[in-house]
This record gives structure tokens, sequence and C-alpha cells, in this order.
């Protein structure tokens, strides 16, 4: 160590001694700087401060007339919170491309919606959904929700599936069947009671940690039968002026709204709600 040389004479008078030291306090504290680093990220990770609890959200009540009809002055009014959804798909029997406005009745509410032996691989028969068929039995309709519209960026956040099984069923006049029979239909009643299954949005109950309150829906069906998923949009093509070059955030999702005061969702459609005492529609789009 290399220190300075002093020499100091005995004097019999008192005399102040200087001796220069250099203090730095930069370092004071730093150990309690770390100290509390660590308790931090030990808190983060024994006890996180993170709600991730799950909260159900249902449909929002609407009010139905009792009459069915809307007067002026209500007089007597329910509420009701069923939500409905109807596929639709196109019967294949006239080439997409060749529809016009006026064709939209080519979308049809119907298992077996063609007859056109061409596309017999695509549909089921009278048979299979009478009878509930393994490929009927495990195909479904997949709702996926989003956080944008953007297809780039999007990502799936929620998904609800309806299965083949929890299908309305509907009195239809099938002449291979010998008239009026009683057949599932790609439409979907659900409710608090009843079906339930698809009705509730399970989501966090803390709005800060995932700031979405908003989401996009989107349609497909999974045909079994085919092993191939089949995109729905939220208008029939013919309804287009272009059947396959248009914009994807007009025709392939409807928006879905969270209430965390009510915990309640609704679904718009161009910003105007959907689903009041009537199906949301879904048709089939048909590639070229």
């Amino acid at each position: 160590m290399d220190v300075n040389n002093y020499r100091l004479r005995k004097i019999n008078n008192d005399y102040d001694l200087n001796i220069p030291i250099d203090i730095d306090f930069d370092v004071l504290g730093r150990e309690d700087l770390i100290q509390e680093y660590e308790n931090k990220i030990i808190n983060k990770i024994v006890n996180p401060v993170d709600d991730f609890e799950i909260v159900r959200f249902g449909h929002k009540p609407y009010i139905v007339p009792e009459d069915g009809n809307i007067p002026p002055v209500p007089t007597s009014l329910v509420f009701a919170t069923k939500l409905q959804y109807e596929f639709l798909f196109f019967n294949r029997n006239q080439p997409i491309d060749t529809t016009t406005l006026v064709s939209s009745y080519l979308w049809v509410n119907n298992y077996h919606f063609t007859d056109n032996p061409n596309f017999s691989a695509d549909t089921f028969s009278y048979d299979d959904v009478l009878q509930y068929s393994n490929s009927f039995k495990r195909s479904f309709f997949k709702l996926d929700l989003y956080d944008t519209d953007d297809s780039e960026t999007q990502q799936i956040y929620i998904t609800l599936i309806l299965p083949t099984s929890q299908s309305d069923s509907e009195v239809i006049n099938i002449e291979e069947l010998g008239g009026n029979t009683k057949i599932d239909v790609p439409k979907f009643s659900l409710d608090y009671v009843g079906n339930k299954e698809g009705f509730f949005i399970y989501w966090l109950r803390d709005p800060t940690y995932l700031n979405i309150d908003k989401f996009y829906m989107s349609a497909k069906f999974f045909n079994a039968k085919t092993g191939q998923f089949v995109r729905m949009i939220n208008r029939p093509q013919s309804s287009l002026p272009r059947k396959h070059n248009f914009e994807k955030k007009s025709y392939y999702y409807f928006s879905v709204e969270l209430n965390y005061e009510d915990f309640e969702y609704v679904i718009k459609f161009n910003n105007l709600r959907v689903g009041e005492n009537e199906p949301i529609k879904w048709y089939e789009y048909v590639n070229p």
C-alpha cells in the first residue's frame, strides 16, 4: 500500500493535525436497493397482484312486447335474453358468380343443402341427420372472438363451440321421407336455461390486465364428413358487387361488446345491436 511518510517531532505545545481522507457516499444504500428489488421479484412470483379471476358474461336482456308488436306507447312489455344463431348454406345448384341481389334464397337453413350430385360429398343426407351419423355428430360451428378485425395482427382470445347435436328442430316437407318430417336444422336458440353451451362468454373480471371490452366474432363450420372448415360471412355473396374480392373487415365479423358493470354483452353489426327477437344470420362463403 502506498502512503505518505510524516515525521512528527515531540513538542510540548498542543497542535491540531489534519489528515485528509477521501469520503465517497455513492455506495451508501445500494444494499437496501438490492434488497428492495429482491422483494419485488419474490412478490411477483409467489404472490402476484394481477387478478386472473374469470367471470361469466350473459346476453343483455331486450324488450319483447307480449303481443309481438311495438305500439307507440308500450303498455305491456317483457324482457328476454334468448340469443339465436342461424347458419345458411349455399345450395350449389347455381354457380356463385351468376347470383344477383335477388338470389339470397339460394342460402338455405338446412344441413342437406343441395341435391346436386356433384357436391354430394359436401352435404349430409337426411338419414345422416335423422340417425345422428358419426360424421354429423362430430360436426360443429366455431365462433372465434378476436381482439381486432385486422387479419394481419389479430389474436384469438375466446372460442365458442356450437355442436350440431344442439341444433333446433323444425318440421320440413321432405318428399323422400313421405312429407312433413321433424329434423334438425342449423339454427340455435341459446339462453340461461335449456341450451346454454355457447351462450355465455367467460372473460377476465379485471379489465386492467387486458384492456379489451370489444371483440370481433367470426364463424366457421367444421364438416366432419369432409374434414374441412367452411367459412361463414355476415351477408350472402349474392349481395356483393365482387363475389370474392371484398373487404374482410366488413363481411367476416360481428362485434361483441362487454359491459363490466352488469357483466353482460351485446352483439352488433355496423354499430347497431342485432340478435333481438330475431336470429343472427351467417352465410356460407363459397370459394371461387
